[in-house]
């Protein structure tokens, strides 16, 4: 029995293929996104942890939680984009690390 119901082509419901293309890519985007926010995530919190809570110089845990980052990306499969990211978030923290310790000398 067919559906011949205003609005409805009957050959379009017989040969509708479900799209798991599309599917397949919106999944493989959030998996990255959420393995990019995850990854940002844990270097932060780490970062953060190991400098306020175990009195890490501010520097050396940059160099070790950059490196770490790059190292996990690469592991993950992250594109050059991460790298780019990385790089950024370095110099945001060595700059305000930096005007930090200018304003401490001058105070």
């Amino acid at each position: 029995m067919t559906d011949f119901s205003p609005g409805v082509d009957p050959q379009d419901s017989q040969t509708r293929q479900p799209d798991t293309l599309s599917r397949q890519i919106l999944f493989d985007r959030f998996v990255r996104a959420s393995g990019w926010l995850g990854l940002h995530l844990l270097l932060g919190v780490g970062y953060l942890t190991t400098v306020f809570s175990l009195g890490m110089n501010w520097l050396s845990a940059l160099a070790l939680f950059f490196v770490a980052g790059l190292v996990l990306g690469k592991l993950m499969g992250l594109s050059k984009a991460w790298i780019f990211a990385m790089i950024a978030q370095a110099l945001v923290v060595l700059i305000a690390g930096s005007l930090a310790i200018i304003y401490t000398v001058l105070m």
